[in-house]
């Protein structure tokens, strides 16, 4: 028997399987929650366990050197938070855009970096358009 989980399922509101959050997009929602993270724990060590492609944003605003992830691969990254006075940089993120998609479930496989490629199953082809809304909101998650 499996366990009940501990809390409900997310709804996740902004994935739809069809487009995807571009690099400046997540990086920025990366560093709000880095900011939040250094300015209200008090915690002199905290780990983050996470999937490549947020680990990938954590370290472009860290300012780390790129460094790709395989499955199942860790990097430790030691970081020391500082305080810095002044006004912060401003901050520009593009817009979501198109990605590829798989039309019989979901990816075996999927390339962060352009061109944002995903492997489906049984040979299909991915789709590298977006769907009108009224596909995106009547597929569910499991089916896309």
């Amino acid at each position: 028997m499996i366990p009940a989980p501990l809390t409900p399922p997310r709804n996740d509101e902004i994935w739809n399987g069809i487009t995807a959050e571009t690099n400046s997009a997540q990086d920025y929602r990366s560093k709000i929650v880095l900011d939040e993270l250094f300015a209200s724990d008090p915690a002199t060590i905290i780990s983050i366990t996470t999937h490549s492609g947020e680990g990938g944003s954590l370290l472009r605003v860290l300012g780390h050197q790129p460094f790709s992830l395989s499955t199942g691969a860790i990097i430790p990254v030691l970081v020391k938070a500082q305080f810095v006075s002044g006004e912060a940089p401003a901050t520009t993120t593009q817009p979501w855009q198109a990605s590829s998609w798989c039309t019989n479930g979901p990816p075996l496989s999927s390339q962060t970096d352009a061109p944002y490629a995903c492997v489906c199953s049984n040979g299909v082809a991915p789709v590298a358009t977006t769907a009108p809304a009224s596909i995106c909101t009547l597929l569910p998650r499991e089916k896309l």
